[in-house]
Formats: C-alpha cells, sequence, structure tokens
C-alpha cells in the first residue's frame, strides 16, 4: 500500500472498500503484508502504527468501567448485547432470565472463558471502539453477530488495530451459523472458502481464529467458544 493510499484514509479499518465482498482478497492480501512486514521486522508496533492508522492515541485516558449488566429493555439483539450476555449471564443467571428483555440469552458451556467485553484501548482514539471480548485473560478478539455480512478483513484489521498498544494477543471469533435462517454464518462461510490461500494462512499465524458454536435451548443459546485448528 502506497504513502499515498495510506494519508487518504483515516484507518485501514474503515477505508471504503473494507467491508465489499469484490475487494474482500484484496483487503486480505494487503492485511497479509501488513502482518509480514510488521512482525518480521525488530519493532512490530511501528510497523502496524505506520499502516494501519494515521492518528493515534490522545492524552485522555479511556475509563474501564462496566460493573454489572444493565438489563436490557427490548429483544433486539445487536453485538454488544451478545457479547455482554456471554460476559454476564453466568454470574447471575436468575436475574438476566427475570428482569432482562433481551430474547435470546448466552449461556457458556464450553472451556474457553470470556473474561471481559468491549474492552477498551487505554487512551482515548477517535473510531475506536473497545475489543469485542477477552478468553482467558489473554486474547482480544473482535466479534460479529451472527447475522452479520460485515467482511472477514474488517474484523481482522479491527482487532490489529486495537491490541497494537495491548497486552493481549489479537484474534477473531466467528459464528458458525444463523440459526434465524439455519445457514453457515457469511463470515464461516468465506473463511472455508479461502482458508487454504497463502495469504490467509500468513494472517493467521499472527491473529488468532476461534470460532462459536450454539444450540438454542428455548430462551438460551448455550455457546461454546473454540480455537480453529
Amino acid at each position: 500500500m502506497s504513502e499515498v493510499d495510506r494519508r487518504s484514509m483515516f484507518s485501514f479499518k474503515d477505508k471504503d472498500d473494507i467491508n465489499h465482498k469484490t475487494a474482500e482478497v484484496e483487503n486480505l492480501r494487503l492485511i497479509a503484508e501488513i502482518c509480514k512486514e510488521a512482525f518480521e521486522s525488530d519493532n512490530s508496533r511501528d510497523v502496524l502504527k505506520s499502516k494501519l492508522r494515521d492518528k493515534w492515541e490522545e492524552e485522555k485516558e479511556h475509563i474501564d468501567k462496566h460493573e454489572f449488566c444493565g438489563q436490557c429493555n427490548t429483544d433486539t439483539i445487536t453485538e454488544k448485547r451478545i457479547c455482554r450476555c456471554m460476559h454476564y449471564f453466568d454470574e447471575d443467571s436468575k436475574i438476566c432470565m427475570e428482569q432482562c428483555k433481551l430474547k435470546l440469552k448466552w449461556k457458556n458451556v464450553g472451556e474457553i472463558m470470556v473474561s471481559d467485553y468491549e474492552k477498551p484501548t487505554k487512551n482515548v482514539m477517535e473510531k475506536m471502539g473497545g475489543m469485542d471480548l477477552i478468553l482467558d485473560d489473554h486474547f482480544a478478539v473482535e466479534v460479529k453477530p451472527y447475522y452479520s455480512k460485515e467482511t472477514l478483513s474488517r474484523m481482522f484489521s479491527e482487532i490489529l488495530t486495537y491490541t497494537v498498544d495491548e497486552e493481549y494477543e489479537p484474534g477473531i471469533a466467528m459464528f458458525k451459523y444463523n440459526h434465524d435462517t439455519g445457514e453457515e454464518s457469511y463470515q464461516w462461510g468465506v473463511f472455508q472458502t479461502l482458508e487454504n490461500e497463502d495469504y490467509l494462512r500468513e494472517i493467521m499465524k499472527h491473529v488468532k481464529v476461534f470460532l462459536i458454536d450454539y444450540k438454542v435451548n428455548g430462551e438460551i443459546a448455550e455457546y461454546r467458544i473454540e480455537r480453529y485448528k
């Protein structure tokens, strides 16, 4: 990616074609090149910073605070609500069942634990949200809802950007299927098509891939998060 291209956008994760299906392969190739250059260098952080964003942290620090689940007043399922439920449901499922209107609650039945959700970067940055899930206090992963059509390149570029100055190892977590349609999730379908490509394998050397499998049992989605092998 040329300096002109880089300067024309504020952030790789927000580039104009990052969610265009037709640009998926080219964007993944670019991410693979960034990963290879960064992680073969003596200072991967500097390389990632120069390639992923034009502007980084401000002096103001994030207030990292959420100590309880504010029960949902509507049944709408969103990315943030799924992640919050994955984190909080098992702490006090009785309260969740009695007071939360979310139409599908998320109960962990696997071995990998959700340590936190929406974990912000240390310092405030424009157009930067939180790391969706922290797994086993070690991995920071980007998650898209099971119904999402966002691209793999968006997921990879987001988590690489968010974890540059963080202690967590970057990863993405894909839902394997969409229970509303009975079909594979968009991201999992694309991943299976491209999994043997060199550029995707290069990215996977540096960004861990997890799969979210789940079974709907009434109002409960019994889920497990597992490493892709």
